[in-house]
């Protein structure tokens, strides 16, 4: 009786392949939420303040704001698997190394190093998904993904801390660093080279091999040019600057302005993170059976009216209202998340979908980067009610971004022809 290793995934596996990218997207957001849980026990062994502390995080979305286009550009050459592979080396890496830092600086660089690790996520992961969905699977095929990323995002602070709690921070750094180092040498072993694959297959040169005097900036800034990934990244620049508004004021919102308890505002942001959860899981079936821009912007634009009632105050300032409403916002955003990235796939020239989504994904560092900043300065110089009030702006804006990507795409009476000529 003779026996073999299984083959490979590969894109006759799509549902093993998408399970496999996914579980890299968990990792990626567990290694986000790895130093956070650990800052106590880091502010008593270095003697930092905590504004140090938060330059640690700081650090990976200043590394994906830098990285994450010229990894698209190499997805797009056909190294999508070899981006993952490396991208989860670096990021466990970079925490396996943390774990030997004798002083902060040291801690700070491997943090960096982590970061450019995961600027490899979304370009090659939305690549290699993108390449093995048909048109009736895409939508849920995302959301799967992103379920991923939300879960990792949960699972990290209470295994992590808890971990660094019993052992120590030190171990807790090693044991989550040699997971992921462990799967990317299964990702390496048991994942077939897709991408390269099937740009192999295509009877078509790249735009890349028809030209050859097309400089490497100007490919490597092709989506630029295209007014639709355009829109799409500065999408994702206001919806996450909402997001982290959400994430960084709601419990200092509904204890300054409604007058409720901070075990209310935490039990409020806990509802907004379950709730969009949910939504992406059911959003993934809205997106493959509707027109995805129709979705985002009826999520999207009922998430901001239910921000604006919030601002408003006339309802009653209850646990129940606050947890309602906050769990209806978060519902709304998840629901849009899956239609968002169908749409970029379906904006994305075929030879550049690695770096349309590294564009756009730098514009959710964008986001991630200023939101609280500018909202918490809104703030210092207005009232705390502010807060909700720019989320909801911010997701309004949101909406009307797809809503004129609509316009611009689907009714061209309304849009000169030059104009639509961008679109395309």
């Amino acid at each position: 009786m003779s026996w073999s290793l299984p083959s490979r995934l590969s894109a006759e596996t799509p549902t093993a392949l998408i399970g496999a990218v996914s579980v890299g997207h968990f990792l990626s957001h567990a290694y986000f939420l790895t130093f956070p849980p650990l800052f106590p026990l880091l502010f008593a062994q270095f003697d930092v303040t905590y504004a140090e502390l938060g330059l640690l995080v700081s650090s990976l979305f200043a590394m994906m704001f830098v990285f994450q286009i010229p990894f698209g550009w190499v997805v797009d050459k056909g190294y999508a698997k070899p981006v993952l592979v490396g991208g989860l080396l670096l990021t466990a890496g970079g925490i396996l190394g943390a774990s030997t830092a004798t002083s902060y600086p040291v801690l700070l660089a491997f943090a960096l190093i982590s970061g450019v690790g995961q600027a490899t996520y979304h370009p090659a992961n939305y690549t290699l998904i993108d390449v093995v969905s048909t048109d009736d699977r895409a939508g849920r095929n995302f959301s799967i993904h992103t379920f991923a990323g939300y879960a990792g995002s949960g699972f990290a602070p209470v295994v992590v801390g808890g971990l660094g709690l019993r052992y120590g921070w030190r171990p807790a750094l090693v044991m989550a660093g040699v997971v992921g180092i462990g799967y990317a040498i299964l990702v390496q072993l048991g994942v077939d080279t897709v991408y390269a694959n099937e740009l192999a297959s295509r009877t078509e040169p790249a735009d890349d091999e028809r030209d050859d005097d097309e400089s490497v900036v100007r490919e490597l800034l092709r989506p630029f040019f295209r007014l639709t990934i355009l829109a799409m990244f500065l999408f994702f620049v206001v919806i996450v600057v909402a997001e982290a508004g959400i994430q960084s004021f709601t419990i200092v919102f509904l204890v300054e302005s409604l007058g409720l308890t901070e075990s209310t505002g935490n039990t409020a942001l806990t509802t907004f993170f379950v709730l969009a959860a949910f939504g992406v899981l059911i959003g993934g079936y809205l997106a493959d059976r509707f027109a995805p821009a129709n979705v985002i912007f009826g999520c999207i634009g009922g998430a901001a009216a239910v921000t604006f009632l919030l601002t408003l105050e006339i309802l009653p300032a209850t646990v129940l209202a606050s947890l309602a409403l906050f769990g209806a916002i978060g519902l709304g955003y998840g629901l849009a998340m899956p239609a968002r990235d169908r749409l970029v796939a379906e904006y994305s020239p075929a030879e550049s979908v690695g770096k349309s989504f590294g564009l756009v994904f730098t514009g959710a560092a964008v986001g991630g980067t200023v939101g609280p900043v500018m909202i918490g300065a809104a703030i210092d110089v207005s009232r705390v009610g502010v807060s909700m009030f720019l989320v909801g702006a911010f997701f309004l804006v949101g909406a009307g971004i797809i809503g004129l990507l609509k316009l611009g795409t689907t009714s061209g009476q309304h849009v000169p022809l030059s104009l639509r000529r961008l679109f395309n």
